[in-house]
């Protein structure tokens, strides 16, 4: 069996909430990438920011519920 992955272009990290604000504010002052707030209906996400980066897309997820933030590839 040949199994083959591949990479998809969405990145997300999940912020808890304290955290989040001064998350967007390094991604879209300090990197000076294009950060874009976007609608979301997702019972464990309350706010999401969509930032360009290269061929991906970085979602930057606030999380009520965590503790410490996680990369989901």
């Amino acid at each position: 069996m040949n199994t083959k992955f591949e990479a998809g272009i969405n990145i997300a990290i999940k912020i808890p909430k304290n955290k989040y604000e001064k998350t967007v504010a390094f991604y879209r002052d300090i990197l000076k990438l294009k950060v874009e707030e976007m609608p979301i209906k997702n019972p464990t996400v309350s706010r999401t920011h969509e930032v360009k980066f290269g061929n991906n897309i970085i979602w930057l997820d606030c999380v009520d519920n965590y503790t410490h933030s996680e990369t989901w590839l």
